[in-house]
């Protein structure tokens, strides 16, 4: 993919900033996961995009967004289990 950004969180670590850029009038946004480790949180995860509405995304999985306009978004991805490692 063209305008991939990757993205490591480290156990225990909560956000990361990051910028990509491009030209386009919308664009498309996939979020992956990638979890490795021991205690794996079995329901996985909820991913949002600036504060809409929660999709659910699992420890090794992807969720994507169409059409959003050229802006600055926000992706958050909470409830990762305290037993997670």
């Amino acid at each position: 993919m063209a305008n991939t950004q990757t993205v490591d969180v480290p156990s225990g670590g909560r956000e990361h900033d990051f910028i990509v850029s491009c030209s386009a009038t919308t664009g498309n946004l996939t979020v992956s996961t990638s979890t490795s480790g021991t205690s794996l949180d079995a329901d996985g995860y909820t991913v949002t995009v600036d504060g809409g509405s929660p999709q659910a995304i699992g420890i090794n999985s992807s969720v994507g967004y169409t059409n959003l306009s050229p802006n600055n978004h926000t992706v958050a991805i909470s409830g990762v289990a305290g037993t997670a490692r």
